[in-house]
């Protein structure tokens, strides 16, 4: 059964197995999936389960849905690929033995990317 697991500090290893042919997933708890960060939507994507095809599709995030780095409106996402969600990541794994292993390369900055002004220069 098809499942996003969580990469991001602080809900590493949280997992989501997706059931429906329609869910969604978003901050608030009328969602199939909720995931309560600041960086997600009250409602952010929808995730539709098409055959053996998983499709993402965005409902207007304020911060984007992302799959593999790449802005989304409306996607499939394939198994091993990264989903983000606002600074949330996940990696979509399907259980299968001959899924494709993707090397995870997240690199957690503790505080972040400084600007100009906050280094002065």
């Amino acid at each position: 059964m098809p499942r996003l697991v969580v990469l991001s500090e602080g809900l590493t290893g949280k997992t989501f197995e997706i059931k429906e042919e329609k869910s969604t997933l978003g901050r608030l708890e009328d969602n199939t999936i909720c995931i309560s960060e600041p960086s997600i939507s009250s409602h952010h994507c929808e995730i539709l389960l098409k055959g053996s095809d998983i499709i993402i599709k965005d409902l207007d995030s304020t911060n984007g849905t992302y799959i593999n780095g790449e802005k989304i409106t409306e996607s499939i996402l394939k198994p091993g690929q990264i989903l983000r969600l606002g600074h949330v990541q996940a990696r979509l794994e399907t259980g299968d033995p001959q899924q494709p292993k993707s090397v995870d390369k997240t690199m957690i900055i503790s505080r972040g990317v400084k600007s100009e002004l906050e280094t002065g220069t």
